[in-house]
């Protein structure tokens, strides 16, 4: 019995089947790491980004 088969088996009640399973744990494993390489690496670069177009506020002009 492969890992995958006996996560999906011991953490379930549903009894799937091989390739199913391999599905299963394959979906997640797969998500987390793109997550993490892509999104998250995005997500920084766009708010970084946005950070610096945001207009600064001007000194009031000085009066003589």
């Amino acid at each position: 019995m492969s890992t995958a088969t006996f996560a999906t088996r011991s953490y379930t009640p549903l009894a799937f089947r091989e390739e199913t399973e391999r599905w299963i744990v394959a979906a997640p494993a797969t998500i987390v790491p793109v997550v993490y390489v892509f999104v998250i690496p995005l997500e920084i670069v766009m708010h970084e980004r946005g950070g610096r177009t945001v207009a600064k506020p001007t000194l009031p002009a000085q009066t003589r």
